[in-house]
Parts: structure tokens; sequence; C-alpha cells
């Protein structure tokens, strides 16, 4: 096996959707949610001789709700509470 280079593969696709459903004078909030996939694929020879390729898929998602509270045009307050 000397000599060899493994086949890496990486790949990663994520979408998002953020949509406000409050805005008000001074409050306003939003929901987000995002969806990510991980895909990890390798020839596996350096650790185990003679194995077969391998590949995996990890996904995740999150949900958030963003919120910004205007004390004034130039004092804003963001809390973003967020669910993985």
């Amino acid at each position: 096996m000397k000599g060899l280079q493994p086949d890496l593969q990486l790949g990663a696709i994520s979408a998002g959707l953020k949509y406000q459903v409050h805005r008000g004078d001074n409050l306003s909030v939003a929901v987000a949610v995002s969806l990510e996939a991980v895909r990890v694929r390798s020839d596996n020879f350096l650790f185990v001789p003679g194995a077969a390729r391998a590949g995996t898929w990890t996904v995740s998602a999150s949900l958030q709700a963003p919120m910004t509270y205007s004390f004034n045009p130039q004092l804003q307050w963001h809390f973003t509470p967020n669910l993985t």
C-alpha cells in the first residue's frame, strides 16, 4: 500500500429559510429553519488493509426564533433562541 493515496470524498449541501412573523414599533420576531447534510466517503485501506470503500451521510437541522428590540434607531438588542 506504500505510495497509494486514499480516495477521500467530502460533500455538503444545505438550505435555509427565514420568515418574519411579527414587526411592531419596537419588536420584530422571525422564524428561521435550516437543514444540512454532509457526506464523507473514502477508501479504508489506511486503517484496515483490504477493506472496501465506506461512506456515511450525516444530517442536522436547526430552528431559530430571532428577535430584535429597538430602544431607539441607534440602540437595538438581538436575542436568538436556537434548537439544533
